[in-house]
């Protein structure tokens, strides 16, 4: 095994491993929580930028297609200060009832007794769950479309696209993902690993690297099986719905991973070729739906 074969299949579990335990120690140790995912998405995103450049999996995806600027902002409003708001409002939504369902039955209902590592698996799988459903909803309703659709619009898949959404089709995943946590009573800390898992699973399975995960596939939702979720072909893009998890596609069946042929490099929405690639093009998508559908039956 030569070096570069070794880096492709250890470089995102030990970056997993890494990242997370050291969030886990930092938040246990009093560290806050902002600068703890500040710190590591940073060295995330270094490391993968890096990787990109030198085992890249489509070396032309490493060509700018004028998405970049379009997608910087979709990482800044429509993702990380949606998730705030959401996060936010929620809180303030229902926290209450956590507090009422605690008074009610005499104790919390989330494990706060359990180790911190533990309480965080717990948290990813709940959250998971949500997370699961509601992305189905994203691809197999119209309403859900609409929105999710702007995730699927990019032609190539590289490390800043993975946050590609409209504020809608964020609000769509995310609050069923947290919803239940709060609903428990989990602490504040859950919240913490939640957004750094979303930070570093979601920057390896948009990044441009040559990576094999082998089984580490049916447990992760990167790379390899999450460009099968991307291709422009409709059969196989609906499926691989984990946002950062495989197990409930594997429970569910909707796991997609043929072993004849690689992962497509054709990727994005073929029957739309004229869908919105400016930023302020992509949040107006939902409310301009029927004219972007009338170009896909006037072209078909």
């Amino acid at each position: 095994m030569n070096l570069r074969q070794l880096v492709s299949i250890t470089v995102f579990p030990v970056t997993f491993l890494v990242t997370h335990g050291i969030a886990i120690r930092a938040l246990a140790a009093g560290v806050n929580p902002t600068g703890v995912i500040a710190a590591i998405t940073a060295a995330t995103v270094v490391l993968v930028v890096a990787l990109e450049r030198v085992l890249p999996f489509d070396p032309d995806w490493n060509r700018a297609r004028g998405d970049v600027l379009p997608d910087a902002l979709h990482n800044v409003f429509s993702t990380i200060v949606t998730a705030q708001l959401c996060q936010a409002a929620l809180l303030v939504a229902l926290a209450p009832l956590a507090g009422w369902l605690a008074a009610r039955t005499g104790a919390s209902w989330w494990p706060l007794g359990w180790s911190l590592t533990a309480q965080t698996a717990l948290a990813f799988a709940i959250s998971e769950l949500g997370a699961y459903w509601a992305h189905r909803v994203g691809h197999e309703t119209d309403l859900g479309w609409r929105l999710h659709s702007v995730h699927h619009s990019p032609t190539r898949l590289y490390w800043l696209n993975a946050a590609r959404d409209n504020p809608l089709g964020v609000v769509l995943l995310y609050v069923p993902s947290v919803a239940p946590l709060v609903m428990l009573g989990a602490p504040p800390e859950m919240f913490t690993m939640i957004a750094l898992f979303n930070a570093v699973v979601g920057l390896f399975q948009h990044a441009n690297i040559d990576i094999r995960l082998g089984p580490l596939n049916y447990v992760f939702s990167v790379l390899e099986v999450h460009r099968w979720h991307h291709s422009t072909v409709v059969s196989e893009a609906n499926h691989n719905y984990g946002s950062n998890l495989m197990v409930f596609d594997v429970l569910f069946g909707t796991v997609y991973r043929p072993r004849d042929r690689r992962a497509p490099d054709a990727i994005g929405i073929g029957d739309l070729p004229d869908f919105p690639t400016s930023y302020l093009g992509q949040l107006a998508v939902p409310l301009r739906w029927r004219a972007i559908s009338a170009a896909r039956a006037t072209d078909g």
